[in-house]
């Protein structure tokens, strides 16, 4: 019986105190570290995401604003508007009847329930308007550059090449542009 007794009391099945809470804060610890980075995975994602859409806007405003200027008939007036400056000229870049018809074309900025609000207009040779398409919305800072005497100048007037600068989403952005002669 004695042997028997001695076996029953050698024999640990279960962990002790100090064993648990070890395992316990190793646990934590790895939880911790897995979720910090996953943390910062989201983190760079969102911001990631705010740069690509910034930059997915500029490269559409770029191009349509290019592709105008480029067809453009005459001269581009740049006039200072309440919100910003406002971008008018002729050119056969029609994006309502989508084939090569003279337009006049207005870029200008609109503020809607407080926020700026880009706008491209099209109007007929008659006076109608065809369209009034919303192109960047939260803009801020809209400026129009002509190039005079060598140097970019921000005054209105009217010439065959601008440089449009805007503040969008905190960052700065740039777009040159004017007719191909």
């Amino acid at each position: 019986m004695t042997t028997r007794l001695s076996f029953i009391t050698t024999n640990k099945k279960g962990l002790t105190l100090v064993e648990v809470l070890i395992a316990l804060a190793i646990s934590a610890i790895i939880l911790s570290a897995l979720y910090s980075a996953f943390a910062t995975t989201l983190s760079t994602e969102d911001a990631l995401t705010k740069r690509v859409e910034g930059f997915r806007e500029y490269v559409m405003l770029s191009e349509l604003l290019r592709s105008d200027l480029r067809c453009m008939i005459d001269k581009v007036t740049v006039r200072n508007d309440f919100y910003g400056d406002r971008i008018e000229f002729n050119t056969t870049h029609s994006l309502h009847y989508g084939y090569s018809r003279p337009v006049r074309v207005t870029y200008f900025v609109e503020d809607i329930n407080e926020r700026f609000v880009l706008f491209r207009q099209e109007i007929s040779s008659t006076g109608e308007s065809l369209m009034k398409l919303r192109l960047i919305e939260g803009i801020d800072d809209f400026k129009v550059m002509l190039f005079f005497e060598n140097s970019w100048v921000e005054k209105a007037g009217s010439d065959d090449f601008l440089k449009v600068l805007y503040k969008y989403r905190g960052k700065r952005w740039s777009i040159t542009g004017g007719r191909l002669i």
